[in-house]
């Protein structure tokens, strides 16, 4: 059995929900499928326990910290109390084959890891059904009260104005980090502006894009929901008192900031 690396694991929760969640999928279907001698094999090697959150790509992703030791259960897509506890079913199965190596413990662990893959499955569906209504969206203006700042250089940066046009919110290319300043810095004219439909993993440090996680654009004219993007993983916006927050992304659907 080729096992999944944590190398591998960690690269697919780097990328969007539906990447950690074929990752973690693959993952259990390579318990469900092994066969007994690799099991045990698993078991001795140094690649450690199979059933750890530093092998799910959910956990990686879904994580208050960088190598998923501390998962945020409740952002994760198996958050559901009866999906959780199908979790936990494969952790005592694999525990109990730890302590004894028996045919029927075998038995119990892969028809757990059977159960998880089935609700995987359901889920990435679930998960590309979402992308491609996504995809089908058309783009809609960005409302009036909505005011960017650009500055041109030799990258467009363009900020989000803020507390009565007192402050605004931008990235610094150079230095990949956000700040705060006034809106004297920037000088450029911006157009019209549009939300346009994408995907979480097209959207770049830097760029601009409302989230939600419903399938509407109803809330497009307040500001708390435009998020200026950090990475991969992380974005910030403007909280309800008024102060940018840093968050980590639980988001389905996303319209990118365009002219």
């Amino acid at each position: 059995m080729n096992w999944q690396t944590k190398e591998q694991v960690q690269a697919a929760a780097a990328g969007s929900t539906l990447d950690a969640l074929i990752c973690s999928m693959e993952h259990h279907k390579q318990g469900a499928e092994c066969g007994y001698e690799e099991a045990v094999a698993r078991r001795t090697s140094d690649a450690g326990n199979h059933v750890r959150c530093s092998f799910c790509a959910l956990c990686n992703r879904f994580s208050d910290m960088a190598d998923g030791s501390r998962p945020a259960c409740g952002k994760c897509p198996l958050r559901d109390c009866s999906l959780r506890d199908l979790w936990c079913d494969i952790k005592d199965a694999w525990a109990d084959f730890n302590t004894d190596r028996s045919r029927a413990n075998f038995d119990a662990f892969q028809s757990a890891e059977r159960k998880m893959v089935a609700k995987l499955d359901e889920l990435i569906a679930e998960e590309k059904g979402k992308c491609c209504k996504c995809d089908k969206a058309e783009r809609i203006r960005v409302p009036e009260g909505i005011r960017f700042a650009v500055k041109y250089g030799e990258q467009a940066s363009y900020g989000l104005v803020f507390n009565n046009g007192k402050q605004v919110l931008t990235y610094d290319y150079p230095d990949k980090e956000w700040f705060v300043c006034t809106e004297s810095h920037f000088t450029g004219s911006v157009g019209e502006l549009y939300l346009e439909p994408c995907k979480r993993e097209d959207l770049k440090a830097g760029g601009w894009a409302v989230g939600r996680n419903c399938d509407s654009t109803g809330y497009a004219a307040d500001e708390r929901f435009y998020h200026l993007i950090l990475d991969v993983k992380r974005y910030i916006f403007i909280g309800d008192s008024g102060i940018p927050e840093i968050e980590d992304d639980t988001l389905t659907y996303w319209w990118k900031v365009v002219q």
